[in-house]
């Protein structure tokens, strides 16, 4: 179920910046390329967070 989030929060997030950034009138590839990388930092922000807060949740340290 993370795994999910995850892809879902960065599929969100990538694709609004990838519209975003092609309404700016940047190229079609400069669009791909900044969606691109934000689908990627939020999965792994998300991973991260999800990490912590599981680490947190089960004591382990």
């Amino acid at each position: 179920m993370f795994i999910v989030v995850a892809f879902l929060a960065g599929g969100n997030v990538g694709l609004l910046t990838g519209i975003l950034c092609g309404m700016d009138g940047d190229s079609v590839l400069d669009a791909i390329r900044y969606g691109g990388a934000a689908f990627a930092g939020t999965v792994v922000f998300v991973f991260g967070l999800l990490g912590f807060w599981y680490g947190f949740q089960s004591g382990e340290t």
